[in-house]
């Protein structure tokens, strides 16, 4: 892998796997920047690993175990680097780190982390430091992250997020836009920065509206930043940067919130369980994606995207054979080579976006692979020019269902699987159903929508009605007010009070679905890809 910033040097990486195809060693010329001589034990922990700064060796890492759960990390390397790790717990082999019942670490003697209180999503609220520091975090009851606060005594600083919106010590700070984020400069204006990203999400530049460099980040493998190599301007102080994730860097955390989880790049590894650790049983529930950095990554720590280049390929083989096969048996020959590429675009669309269930259950597989081939088959009739239908819609998400089962889940087992889901997961199967079906027809989701309800709350405010879906056509700029459903939920009585006052074209959409209908569809469309494939066995040339 290589990589060159304007006016730099150009840098490299060259990476050597075991067959498992976890990381062993990352080289580059030199030995300026590496993490090399990487070891694991059977549970895909790490055992030893090796990093170095400008050539000299900073980390000289041996791990040790009980189980799964780190014990003791002795650092043998004789000069210290920039935030690299610090071996300031027990000088011999005595334990450094503890967990609670449910396997979460709640101390850690390095870092001087004398105890962590958690929540029942085990996300951490209290972490006390040595000399009285500690910081303190506040969640939605889902887990949304909505207050972090730094105490040294007294109250450091205060970050709020709301809705993307982040304060800093009660004053908005900054929000995100597609492309990065607005900064609110101290005498309120607006500025505009641009984020450069690499194939992980990591961000590589920022750049002001002007094209000004704000900001340059390099990374080790494992994702700890290579301080010697970055820059930052006056003013540009961008947390959201290893996989996009926030890092937490006060009273030397140095951890990075991915949601669910928090990742400590100078090791490695998580220090909470997987919360589906029961997908993936054959790895420790602390490695970090597989222990192959550099190809996959995790969205939010609950489950690495695994093969996501692999399932692009494969994809678009599939797609393009698929295509291929169809005009031989239509035409007798290939005489459109445009739709041969639009086929290949969905197949790697689809392919990639199945990585996304490396590890879940079949019935998540099923669902995100029938969203996927919706996003292919838009893709693929924009390659040819064609207008993408509800029909289109709904031939391309039956197919993804059905190909997503793997032919071991349809029809009544997947009625039975989402009617046995709990409601509050049925709501989001629904909202992602709904932002499928309007995305393949060119409508961007911005979130949830407010509307007025025309009365008063309890305490005298006005009451409002929130939808799931404020949407935009992305081609015409027709919006769209659309409230999903399923089974047989209905309107909440704000919802209901506020419906006659949308007043987006259409008024507000009521878009339900079903757990028999995604059942039937897969039936069906099992049932039909097999005669497909007979009828395609007997075609005489």
């Amino acid at each position: 892998m290589s990589w060159q910033h304007s006016g730099e040097a150009l840098r490299k990486y060259d990476f050597t796997y075991d067959r498992l195809n976890r990381l062993l060693h990352a080289r580059m010329p030199g030995a300026a920047f590496e993490e090399r001589s990487i070891t694991y034990d059977n549970n895909g922990n790490i055992r030893m690993l090796t990093r170095t700064e400008n050539g000299i060796v900073i980390d000289s890492m041996r791990y040790s175990y009980m189980g799964n759960r780190l014990h003791n990390v002795r650092d043998y390397a004789l000069t210290p680097g920039v935030n690299d790790f610090r071996d300031n717990g027990n000088t011999g082999t005595g334990q450094e780190y503890s967990y609670d019942a449910n396997g979460s670490m709640n101390a850690d003697l390095n870092k001087g982390i004398i105890s962590i209180s958690h929540n029942l999503l085990n996300q951490p609220l209290v972490i006390n430091l040595i000399g009285g520091k500690r910081l303190e975090y506040v969640y939605t009851a889902s887990g949304v992250k909505l207050r972090r606060r730094t105490f040294n005594g007294a109250v450091k600083d205060s970050t709020d997020y709301i809705n993307g919106m982040q304060y800093e010590g009660g004053i908005l700070d900054m929000y995100p836009h597609a492309e990065g984020y607005v900064k609110i400069n101290p005498n309120n204006t607006f500025q505009y920065n641009y984020t450069l990203k690499d194939h992980l999400g990591n961000t590589r530049v920022v750049l002001a509206q002007d094209g000004t460099v704000l900001q340059r980040n390099n990374y080790y493998p494992f994702g700890k930043s290579i301080d010697a190599w970055d820059y930052s301007g006056p003013g540009s102080a961008y947390k959201y940067n290893y996989n996009g994730k926030e890092s937490q860097i006060a009273l030397g955390l140095n951890w990075n919130n991915y949601g669910a989880r928090y990742y400590d790049p100078q090791l490695g590894r998580w220090h909470v369980v997987d919360p589906i650790t029961e997908s993936q049983e054959n790895f420790s529930p602390y490695n970090y994606v597989s222990n192959n950095s550099v190809k996959n990554l995790d969205p939010d720590g609950r489950f690495p995207i695994l093969g996501l280049l692999a399932g692009a390929g494969i994809g678009a083989l599939v797609g393009s054979g698929i295509e291929i096969a169809s005009q031989l048996y239509n035409n007798g020959s290939v005489d459109n080579w445009s739709a041969v590429g639009g086929a290949a675009l969905q197949g790697t669309i689809t392919g990639a976006a199945a990585g996304l269930t490396g590890g879940a259950s079949l019935l998540t597989t099923a669902a995100v692979s029938g969203g996927a081939n919706v996003i292919g088959g838009a893709a693929n009739r924009a390659v040819q020019g064609q207008e993408t239908t509800v029909a289109n819609v709904v031939t391309d998400a039956t197919v993804g269902v059905a190909l997503g089962a793997a032919g071991k889940l349809v029809g009544n087992a997947v009625s039975s699987g989402t009617n046995n889901l709990s409601n509050s997961a049925k709501g989001k199967l629904g909202e992602a159903v709904t932002a499928i079906k309007y995305g393949a027809q060119g409508y961007k989701s911005a979130g949830k929508t407010e509307v007025l309800t025309g009365g008063r709350t309890a305490t005298g405010k006005p009451a409002k009605a929130i939808y799931d879906h404020g949407m935009t056509n992305i081609f015409t700029g027709k919006k769209l007010t659309v409230e999903s459903k399923f089974n047989g939920s209905t309107l909440t009585p704000n919802q209901a009070a506020a419906q006659s006052r949308v007043t987006t074209p259409g008024g507000l959409i009521i878009d339900k679905t079903t757990s028999q209908g995604l059942g039937n569809n897969a039936k069906a469309v099992t049932v039909g890809t097999g005669a497909g494939i007979d009828s395609q066995r007997n075609k005489q040339p």
